[in-house]
This record gives structure tokens, sequence and C-alpha cells, in this order.
């Protein structure tokens, strides 16, 4: 069962399908998912083939920046985040929730999955909301589609 306890969504990848589920309750009908080149380890192709942003701007303020052009890539669909993405990536791992034609520096969300987090003395895996572009949005909008999901 899900739980969303202030701006952390625990035990959200119980199976790839409620992982890509709680990802998807991000997007609406113009935005994507997207995840940067640096940190994963899919096929060049397949990044390639994906690739709808490439940018040296470093969002990731809590990590060290590579200081090098970045190339951002999103699955085509919610069956194929299953397929290639969710076999292939396991927390952590960070993606951000972008309106199409934006620059990345224009997120609407910057998420991050974590293995080892800490959820009432307990570790746990969770999704953590680490940046909101408009404040509120989360609880307002996502949250409750979250919920949902349980």
């Amino acid at each position: 069962m899900i739980v969303y306890d202030d701006y952390m969504i625990v035990d959200f990848n119980e199976n790839k399908d409620l992982e890509a589920s709680v990802l998807y309750s991000f997007l609406s009908e113009d935005d994507q998912l997207l995840f940067g080149e640096y940190i994963y380890g899919l096929s060049p192709e397949l990044i390639e083939e994906r690739t709808v942003l490439t940018s040296a701007e470093w969002i990731f303020d809590w990590l060290p920046d590579p200081q090098k052009q970045i190339r951002w890539y999103a699955p085509k669909s919610k069956e194929e985040l299953k397929q290639f993405f969710l076999e292939t990536l396991y927390p952590p791992y960070h993606c951000v929730v972008l309106s199409r034609n934006k620059g990345i520096k224009d997120y609407k969300y910057i998420l991050f999955a974590y293995e080892h987090a800490q959820y009432h003395d307990e570790e746990c895996t969770a999704l953590l909301v680490m940046r909101e572009k408009e404040e509120g949005s989360f609880v307002r909008d996502i949250a409750p589609l979250i919920e949902s999901l349980s």
C-alpha cells in the first residue's frame, strides 16, 4: 500500500505497474517524464532515440555539477517506462517532469527515488518530491491521484 507523507511517497515501487502509475500521476497532457543520461546505464541507442532535450544547465543542486551537456530522454509511453526503464533503473534515480518544448530549468517537479529512506524508523524505498515549481501543486494536484492508486 502506498503511503503519502510530507512530500514522500513510501513503497511506491511494490511492482513496476504501480511504480509507473505513480510516476505518470505527475504528468498532465502536455508533460513528459525526463531522465538524464549521466545517471543511468541504458543503451546509447535507446537514449539517442528518446532524447528530447540537451542542456548544460544543472538543476540537481544537492549533487556535484558534471559540467557537461546532458541529454534528457523520455519513455514514449507508460508501457515503455515499465518495460525498458523500470527494468533497468533501480533506486536511486532522479527524473524531471517537464512540459513539452520547455527548457530544463522550467521543470514542474524534480523527483528522487531512494531505496534507503527512513519512514517511522524503518528503512523503505520512497519517491521524494525534491522540488516543485509551483508551491503547493503537489499536495493540491498530485497527492490525491497517488492516494487513489492504493
